[in-house]
Parts: structure tokens; C-alpha cells; sequence
């Protein structure tokens, strides 16, 4: 009889039918509590509450199948992938993603937090740990996503999210005014064959920053020219282009041949005011000072 009725909540939730669907899965709650699909049903019932927008609703039956499977101690590697830990697995992922979804960052974290230390080992930890940081980096806990993204790394050292980790990183880093390691972290994810293109764009984009931040026009050159060599359809390559300007104007010594050249980069700038994405940028109005002394 449990399975009949599982089958009927099943047939019910495919068809749209949420309401319906929960009250069903209720009914194995209800007559079997203690039977080996009860916390089974339990998910489909919180997952069935949630299809019909009734959220509030499904966070308390999520709550509640996490309090009816509760391990004395924290699981084994892989133990999501199989009941019942994979419904209390995925009771808790639904948790933390329902009140990120409602903006509730604070009750997020504590439910992150919380499945780790139930599953520290699950098959993605790589994926549910970038998930959490990111949580906090939207939110601008930048100093609690660094502590997650470090977890990472060095819990899963050889996954495929290392690199964004480790970018995020360096970019609190060269907030913080640690500017050589930063710089160091940049140079090292650009030279890396581990780290994808967009994290060696992102990276090389930081690094000319970096240049024109410490002055090292030499550098700046010869960034720019690589950022716009290799990406060439960067969405930086507006400030590739300014950066070089600023490295010309510099040097007292420029010749005419390159404060030509740095008229024709601030030409073909000022032409992008049109393009909100790139005048909105915070060097973008410096375009017209520049051009003003190169006149």
C-alpha cells in the first residue's frame, strides 16, 4: 500500500499537480511513518509544496525530513547518492537555495554550513562549496566567500573550480592592497594550463590594473597588447586600449608618432559613448582630459 500511494504522489507531481501530490505523500507520512519510503516521501511531498509556489510551506517540510533523518554522525563519502541520505542530501541543498532565492543570505550560510558538516565528502563537494561562496560574494561577504573558496581549493584541489576560487581570491587581495601577491596570483592563473580562458582574460584584464595602478608603463604596454592579441573580443578591451594612452601621456618624452597614436585610441574611445556599457565605466570621462592635452 505505501508504494501504491508513493506511485499515485509520483503521477500527481508529473502531471502539475502539487497540491494534490503533497497531500498524497502526506498520507505515507501519516499511515507508514516508519517505513523505508517515508523519508522518500517526505521530499516529494516538500518538493510537490514547492512546485505549487507554496515555499514557506516546503522549507518547513524540508525541515522536517532533515529532523526525521538525522545521523549521529557526519555521513561517508558518497553517502548523498543513495537513500536515504541522497533525500536528506538534496532536503538540505533546497534549504540553503530557497532562502538564497528569498534573499535570506544569513539563513543561507547556516544551511550551507550545516549540509557540510552532515556530507563532507559528497560527490561535488567542489560544486556545493563554489555555491557557497558565491552566496556570500553576491551578497559582498567577501571576507566569508575567500574563507569558502580557500576550503575549496584545498579540499578539492584537482577540480575545475580551483581557478575561479583562486581569481576571486587574488581580487580580494589586490583590494586589500596586497598588491604583489595579487599580482603573483594574477600571473600565475594567466601562465597556468589548468585555468580557462575566461579566468586567464579576468586575470591578464587585473593585471594591466595593476600596471597602471603601480605606474609600470612598460608593462602596460606590452598587457594590453597581449589582452587585445588574445581576446581580442574582451569586453576590457576599451580600458586595454586607455591604459595605453595613459602609459604614452607619461612619458615627457613621447614622440609625435606616439602621441598620434594615442590621439587615435582616444578617438575611437570617445566614439563608445554611446555604448552604455562602456561609458559607464569610472575612467570612461577621463577620455576628454586626455584628449584635451594631447590637442
Amino acid at each position: 500500500q505505501p508504494y501504491a500511494i508513493r506511485g499515485l504522489g509520483w503521477s500527481q507531481l508529473k502531471q502539475k499537480q502539487g497540491q494534490l501530490a503533497a497531500d498524497t505523500f502526506a498520507r505515507v507520512l501519516k499511515e507508514f511513518p516508519n517505513h523505508r519510503v517515508a523519508p522518500e516521501c517526505a521530499y516529494y511531498r516538500a518538493e510537490a509544496l514547492k512546485d505549487s509556489g507554496e515555499l514557506d510551506a516546503a522549507l518547513l517540510a524540508y525541515d522536517q525530513l532533515l529532523k526525521l533523518i538525522t545521523p549521529e554522525k557526519p555521513a561517508e563519502p558518497n553517502a548523498e547518492q543513495q537513500p536515504p541520505g541522497l533525500y536528506s542530501y538534496r532536503a538540505g541543498l533546497q534549504v540553503a537555495r530557497l532562502h538564497r532565492k528569498a534573499k535570506r543570505t544569513k539563513e543561507a550560510d547556516v544551511a550551507y554550513d550545516e549540509l557540510v558538516k552532515r556530507f563532507p565528502k559528497p560527490q561535488r563537494l567542489d560544486q556545493l562549496l563554489d555555491e557557497w561562496a558565491l552566496l556570500n560574494y553576491d551578497a559582498q561577504q567577501f571576507e566569508r566567500a575567500d574563507e569558502i573558496f580557500k576550503r575549496l581549493i584545498a579540499e578539492a584541489p584537482n577540480s575545475e573550480l580551483v581557478d575561479n576560487a583562486k581569481l576571486s581570491l587574488a581580487e580580494s587581495d589586490l583590494i586589500a592592497d596586497r598588491l604583489d601577491v595579487a599580482r603573483k596570483a594574477f600571473e600565475d592563473l594567466l601562465a597556468s594550463d589548468k585555468s580557462d580562458a575566461e579566468v586567464k582574460e579576468r586575470s591578464l584584464y587585473q593585471l594591466i590594473v595593476l600596471a597602471v595602478e603601480q605606474q609600470r608603463w612598460t608593462d602596460v604596454r606590452s598587457l594590453a597588447d597581449q589582452l587585445q592579441t588574445a581576446f581580442p573580443n574582451s569586453a576590457h578591451r576599451s580600458y586595454a586600449s586607455y591604459s595605453v594612452v595613459e602609459s604614452i601621456l607619461a612619458n615627457a618624452k613621447a614622440s609625435e608618432q606616439e602621441l598620434d597614436a594615442a590621439r587615435q585610441r582616444l578617438t575611437a574611445l570617445r566614439a563608445e559613448k554611446d555604448n552604455a556599457a562602456v561609458s559607464a565605466l569610472p575612467w570612461f570621462d577621463r577620455v576628454w582630459v586626455l584628449l584635451a592635452e594631447v590637442s
